[in-house]
């Protein structure tokens, strides 16, 4: 069995991780992107216009 702990430091780390991502990929350059987890929920936004 997995403990709580562990499982809630994955997803930190998956957060941080794709907050990453966000940061260098290509296909998010000059979008205002990003993720964040509140009160157990992952939340992902992003503002742009329609292409």
């Amino acid at each position: 069995m997995r403990h709580p702990k562990s499982d809630q430091q994955e997803v930190l780390d998956t957060v941080d991780n794709f907050n990453s991502e966000l940061a260098t990929c290509f296909y998010f350059r000059g979008v205002q992107a990003s993720n964040e987890l509140k009160n157990k929920q992952v939340s992902i936004t992003a503002k742009t216009a329609f292409q």
